[in-house]
């Protein structure tokens, strides 16, 4: 078995069992094709120093984590490439900005960019109709998409340590499923912060 790659009848052995990747250049992965490789749909990547996306990763991939690392972007081909990713972390890195492309992930259920330098988000982020858990935190957003109305399924979102100024009235219709919403550490205006912050202790 290749060290970042992982089956769901491995996935709690595969730290113990395999040595850390070592890759020659960072977006290196050495894909072997061998039938367990074909039936690896976990990978994780996670503090590797990566600067970019390796490109010989499983197409079937369905979780994905490359979360610590030094990207600055995900190319616009991600979502195309790896459209049966259903959870996806790429948390703790320096990206700015997602790309449009993203709206191809319609099994997305489960997305962490926390920690990142995201000013913003794609207004296609609300084609993500999968999607359960959104977590935004700890970057520099200055405003919600109101694409994001369409995302029905969401029943997490967290938005805390941003930028937020006001939280968007169409919100209100995520209620439905939305349970969890977390919004501390934002400079809201002074309305915002009086009517929110009973909520928040």
């Amino acid at each position: 078995m290749k060290p970042w790659a992982n089956t769901a009848a491995g996935a709690a052995d595969l730290a113990a069992a395999t040595p850390p990747y070592s890759p020659t250049h960072a977006g290196d992965v050495d894909i072997s094709l061998s039938p367990l490789v074909r039936q690896a749909v976990y990978v994780d990547l996670s503090n590797r120093m990566l600067a970019d996306v390796p490109k010989d990763l499983p197409y079937d991939v369905a979780s994905l984590s490359l979360r610590h690392n030094m990207l600055t972007q995900i190319p616009p081909s991600f979502g195309r490439t790896f459209n049966m990713l259903h959870t996806l972390d790429i948390s703790g890195n320096q990206i700015v900005v997602l790309p449009e492309e993203i709206s191809h992930l319609q099994g997305l259920r489960e997305l962490n960019v926390s920690r990142n330098a995201l000013i913003g988000l794609p207004i296609t982020i609300g084609s993500l109709r999968s999607l359960e858990v959104l977590d935004l935190s700890e970057n520099y957003i200055i405003a919600l998409e109101m694409s994001m109305a369409r995302l029905e399924n969401l029943r997490m979102l967290n938005v805390s340590d941003n930028r937020l100024t006001s939280l968007p009235s169409y919100l209100g219709l995520l209620s439905h499923n939305l349970r969890i919403l977390l919004v501390d550490g934002n400079p809201f205006d002074r309305s915002l912060r009086e009517m929110i912050e009973p909520i928040l202790t």
